[in-house]
């Protein structure tokens, strides 16, 4: 435009006034012409370059989010039809893993399944299925939706149990931390930082973020056959380091109980496995609750034994104890009174001293896993 509109002006203005000798004035006029032209056309660059700029980083954006939302988009056809039929073949083994009779069958199918679920895992959006028949098999999704916990135990002829497990993540390649229960070769289970290849396994019913600063910590809930006479409840806390691989045990559980206090990285309760005994997070109190245990002997009124009180010999005696999470960390509650939520968490005698002499009395109240 201002190639063609300057030699024509300069041209017309240049023969018209030359006569008159207003020539210099009409440069004059020419140069003014010229300059706001140019200061005109520049900003208007400016403005269409801002403008693509613009265009470009919503793209971006819309195009980042669309990519992190991946797993959530609905599993494609071909792919849900891959998903069930491996989910009918885990469904097989996780069963033998259960109920096989002899423990090298339930090995076997243990085996087998890990195998097949990798395998079913790799096939596109797995992480948005579900595997819902396969009810020996706990699958558990953190609320924010940042990865998933796959576990389950395995029955050995002494009755105890070994746990295994895998962390998925959400991301749209498959990353998968597979877990080694090393539970017999962690001494002080309440001040050991565990790695995937050093899990204190469990099977895990329930997870609860927290953030502190910018690290999010993941209070884990799970069940855990120690023997055959002891059951126990784990509160273990999850983080992921800086190489984004997971960590369990922090130091952000406080315990004040008889005056000692301390700090504890993992918090596990034991108990009498004919017996079921409740540790998990309650949304209406916002608070950890758990069961207050004692032994016979305390229920009764006698003499302790002599040292230690074994967990198969601990009880439930309807009352609770809880962790309040103030200060950054979980803080410990010797008891919780009056307690009234959608769990039902009213305490109940457990043993009844004057009718059944401290024998156990049926405990009908309905209290969290």
């Amino acid at each position: 435009f201002v190639a063609v509109i300057i030699p024509v002006y300069k041209r017309f203005t240049k023969n018209s006034f030359t006569r008159h000798k207003r020539y210099a004035k009409c440069q004059l006029s020419y140069t003014a012409i010229f300059n706001a032209l140019k200061l005109f056309f520049g900003a208007f660059n400016k403005l269409l370059h801002m403008r693509l700029m613009l265009v470009f980083l919503l793209v971006l954006f819309f195009s980042a989010n669309s990519f992190a939302q991946i797993n959530n988009a609905p599993i494609q056809p071909n792919n849900l039809k891959t998903l069930k039929q491996f989910e009918d073949s885990l469904r097989i083994f996780s069963d033998s893993m259960v109920f096989a009779d002899e423990d090298g069958l339930r090995s076997d199918a243990c085996f087998s399944f890990i195998r097949k679920l990798v395998t079913a895992l790799k096939t596109p959006q797995s992480y948005a299925y579900h595997f819902d028949s396969l009810k020996t098999i706990s699958i558990v999704y953190s609320p924010d939706n940042q990865f998933r916990f796959i576990t389950w135990g395995l029955m050995k002829h002494t009755g105890g149990y070994r746990f295994y497990g895998a962390i998925q993540m959400n991301t749209p390649k498959l990353q998968l931390f597979s877990l080694f229960d090393y539970t017999p070769l962690i001494r002080n289970y309440e001040d050991t930082v565990c790695t995937k290849d050093s899990w204190f396994g469990c099977m895990y019913y329930n997870i609860v973020p927290k953030l502190v600063g910018t690290k999010t910590y993941y209070t884990l809930f799970g069940w855990k056959a120690y023997n055959p006479r002891t059951m126990r409840k784990v509160m273990d806390i999850l983080y992921f380091d800086e190489d984004k691989k997971p960590v369990f045990g922090a130091p952000i559980i406080y315990v004040n109980k008889d005056n000692k206090p301390k700090t504890l990285k993992r918090f596990v309760i034991e108990y009498n496995k004919k017996i079921s005994a409740s540790l998990n997070y309650d949304e209406d109190l916002k608070m950890v609750v758990f069961d207050h245990l004692v032994s016979k002997q305390e229920i009764e009124g006698k003499p302790e034994k002599p040292g230690k009180v074994k967990g198969y010999e601990l009880y439930p005696d309807g009352t609770y104890e809880a962790f309040e999470w103030k200060n950054n960390r979980w803080e410990y509650l010797d008891h919780l009174a009056n307690v009234s939520s959608k769990n039902s968490l009213t305490p109940v005698p457990f043993f009844d001293n004057q009718k059944n002499k401290g024998y156990m009395k049926t405990k009908t109240v309905s209290v969290p896993k």
